[in-house]
C-alpha cells in the first residue's frame, strides 16, 4: 500500500545496482520507500540483512543476488518469524534449493519473476545449455 516500505537485498556492482535503480523507480511510482541492503557475492549469511529489514518494518523484499543468498534470506526470515513475501529473478533461484533446509520456507514465501526458465530446469533447452556450458567451462560448475 502507498507509504509502505519494501526491502531490496542486492549484489554490489552493475547487476545489483541496476536492479536497485529499477526497484526505486517502481517504488516511487507506487508511493513506496525502498530499504536497501547491499551485499557482496561472497556473503552467504543473510542474518544481518533480515534483522535490518525486519527492524525497518518492510512489507516485502526484492532480492537481486544468487540462489545461496536468496535461500539464506528466506530461511532466516522464516526462522525469525519475519513472514513477508520475497521476490527474486531467475538468477536468484535454483531448483536444488528446494531440497535444502530452506525448502519449506521457499515454497511458502518465495516468488520468482522470470522471462525464461531457470538454468536448472529439466526442460530440453535449459538442460542443453547447462551441458554445453559445463563442457566448455568444466572448472566453473
Amino acid at each position: 500500500a502507498e507509504g509502505d516500505k519494501i526491502g531490496h537485498v542486492y549484489f554490489e556492482g552493475d547487476y545489483g545496482e541496476n536492479a536497485l535503480t529499477g526497484s526505486k523507480h517502481a517504488a516511487k511510482e507506487a508511493g513506496l520507500t525502498v530499504v536497501e541492503q547491499k551485499i557482496k557475492p561472497t556473503d552467504n549469511d543473510m542474518t544481518a540483512q533480515v534483522a535490518a529489514l525486519k527492524q525497518a518494518g518492510v512489507k516485502a523484499v526484492v532480492v537481486s543476488a544468487g540462489p545461496r543468498q536468496a535461500a539464506s534470506l528466506v530461511g532466516v526470515a522464516a526462522a525469525t518469524g519475519f513472514n513477508v513475501p520475497v521476490v527474486g529473478n531467475n538468477s536468484a533461484y535454483a531448483p536444488q534449493l528446494l531440497k535444502t533446509q530452506a525448502g519449506p520456507a521457499l515454497l511458502k514465501d518465495y516468488y520468482i519473476a522470470s522471462s525464461t526458465l531457470p538454468i536448472g530446469d529439466p526442460g530440453d533447452g535449459p538442460s542443453l545449455l547447462a551441458k554445453q556450458y559445463a563442457s566448455q567451462y568444466p572448472n566453473d560448475v
